[in-house]
């Protein structure tokens, strides 16, 4: 039984960091607007992580985070309940998860939103791999 609480740690930072990523304020978009003097504005819109707006725009990492967020959680989800294996997939989508959460900030597109997703995946990377490492 001692085992199976850090699986529910990262159960519950994927739940929060997947109803963060359905709120419609975590993926931000930038349009740049031209003026009536030729000056460019910029206008910031916030989407949800699986709209596919942000998509349309070519905008790819939001959707490829929400996405392997939730597939690490249906795994994990049955890591806890069918086996205690290798837990080597949850950790590489983790990681992968977090890689993409990563990009808004190399681009300059985000908000505090985007700031807590990627730190609830930093923990479920660092959970999964201790518990990775503990299981070896």
């Amino acid at each position: 039984m001692q085992g199976i609480f850090p699986a529910l740690k990262v159960k519950y930072y994927e739940k929060t960091a997947i109803i963060t990523e359905l709120l419609p304020l975590g993926a931000v978009l930038k349009y740049g607007l031209m003026s009536d003097n030729g000056h460019l504005i910029f206008r910031f819109e916030n989407y949800s992580y699986f709209d596919v707006t942000p998509f349309g725009y070519a905008m790819f990492h939001y959707m490829i985070c929400a996405v392997t967020t939730t597939i690490t959680a249906m795994l994990s989800l049955l890591w806890i309940f069918f086996g205690k294996k290798r837990q080597t997939p949850i950790t590489v989508l983790s990681a992968i998860a977090l890689a993409m959460s990563a990009v808004p900030y190399i681009i300059m597109t985000f908000n505090v939103f985007t700031v807590i997703i990627s730190a609830l995946l930093a923990a479920v990377l660092v959970i999964s791999v201790v518990m990775q490492i503990k299981h070896e």
